[in-house]
């Protein structure tokens, strides 16, 4: 146990699970945007399943924000890609089966 402790390392991006209007428990993996010309330059965008909640950290200016999904959005994300054809988008597929793709605000 001393051993794990004194080689631990603390995390650099955290998101809270618990909350008293969302509950959060399933990261969904993502992806870093490289195109610079998009707004979310070097941000990793992400997904939490249980919440259906879409996330985008900035390593520059280390500050972690919730995107908003589309209204008509009613599914799970099951998966989550950067769209390397477009600037400020990423793909989606969903736990009913839909492939997605959604346009960064």
């Amino acid at each position: 146990k001393e051993y794990a402790l004194e080689n631990s390392y603390s995390p650099d991006v955290f998101y809270n699970h618990n909350s008293e209007s969302v509950y959060r428990g399933a990261l969904i993996g993502g992806g870093v945007i490289q195109n610079k010309t998009s707004i979310y330059f070097e941000n990793y965008i992400f997904a939490d399943y249980i919440s259906k909640e879409l996330f985008s950290y900035d390593f520059i200016n280390n500050s972690l924000i919730v995107l908003p999904l589309p209204d008509n959005f009613s599914s799970y994300i099951s998966s989550l890609i950067v769209n390397p054809s477009k600037a400020n988008s990423v793909i989606v597929s969903t736990g009913v089966g839909d492939i997605i793709e959604i346009d960064l605000p």
